[in-house]
């Protein structure tokens, strides 16, 4: 397996190069966690610059919430309008990359028009045909997620099937002319179609044995799903891309941890991105930029000295 690596912007990511952390900056006030959701243009300065202070590599700005489990929609020029005006403020007063998370190729275009320079397509170029035309026209980089709403069910384990999906997204990719070098890909951590299976059990927390009687399947509860892409990250290697995680107080802690709150999930997140680091992953995106770097630099470390000792699957990730 040759050594992973790409550009996000003007950032190199990849085995040989830091970990990285993608800070996230919602516009959007239908966001899951209503904490990050930042408006005014003070709010916005403000949160740049503690991230920018904290550590921060890249800000991802998303206008539209991407929760498949609650009503998200909003008309497509108000996407852009509220894209636009954070990545103008963000602009005027920082010297940072700047991400577009979104799955509509207008707002994509809007945005690379204002100097952004990454694409973070949650829908794995699968939501809008036109996508993957504006990213190459534009030679941005994207950030492809692994989404299997429309794939075929494998009879194996879900990380094969994470691939499969992968693979699918990369091949359109590839296909249109975007740069390998310029394409990280994302697991997809934390898109379950609904929570009521969960809710509707009546109980605060998953007894961890379900893992026994769903792990082998290719479509388990999503929490399981999201922790076993987590556990077994290093997989994704065989694609040769740069790995992007984003754990961020995403919905797989709750029946984990117990916590419901999105505002009590930063210790789970914090665990979650460590582990992901472990196993493979060179970019961290993140509501919390000060903390994730903690996490990132204990397991920075941790995986130096496991490659220094020969210790096992570690000396490689």
């Amino acid at each position: 397996m040759r050594n992973a690596y790409a550009f996000l912007g003007k950032i190199l990511v990849g085995e040989n190069y830091p970990v990285r952390i993608m800070g996230i900056i919602n516009v959007s006030p239908e966001s899951f966690y209503k904490k990050s959701v930042k408006i005014s243009k003070e709010e916005i300065i403000s949160t740049v610059e503690t991230m920018i202070n904290s550590g921060v590599d890249i800000i991802d700005i998303g206008a539209r919430s991407s929760a498949p489990y609650i009503n998200t929609y909003i008309p497509l020029d108000e996407e852009i309008n509220r894209a636009i005006k954070a990545i103008k403020i963000v602009k005027d007063n920082f010297d940072v990359p700047i991400s577009i998370d979104t799955v509509s190729s207008k707002v994509a275009e809007a945005a690379l028009k204002n100097d952004v320079e990454i694409v973070n397509d949650v829908s794995g170029l699968r939501a809008d045909l036109d996508m993957v035309k504006i990213i190459a026209d534009y030679n941005a980089s994207l950030v492809v997620v692994a989404r299997m709403d429309n794939i075929r069910p494998l009879k194996s384990n879900i990380i094969n099937y994470t691939i499969q999906a992968l693979k699918e997204s990369l091949n359109t990719a590839y296909n249109a002319g975007i740069q390998s070098k310029k394409i990280v890909i994302d697991p997809g951590i934390g898109f379950p179609s609904s929570l009521q299976v969960f809710t509707e059990r009546g109980i605060k927390e998953a007894d961890i044995g379900e893992i026994n009687r769903y792990i082998k399947f290719s479509n388990p509860p999503w929490y399981i799903r999201d922790i076993a892409l987590i556990s077994g990250l290093h997989r994704l290697k065989t694609l040769n891309h740069p790995i992007l995680i984003s754990v961020s107080r995403k919905s797989f802690l709750w029946p984990i941890t117990g916590r419901e709150r999105v505002e009590d999930r930063l210790y789970g997140s914090i665990a979650a991105t460590a582990i992901a680091i472990m196993n493979g992953a060179n970019v961290i995106r993140t509501h919390d930029v000060s903390e994730t770097r903690d996490a990132v630099k204990v397991a920075e470390w941790a995986k130096a000295a496991a490659r220094k000792l020969k210790l096992g699957k570690y000396s490689s990730c």
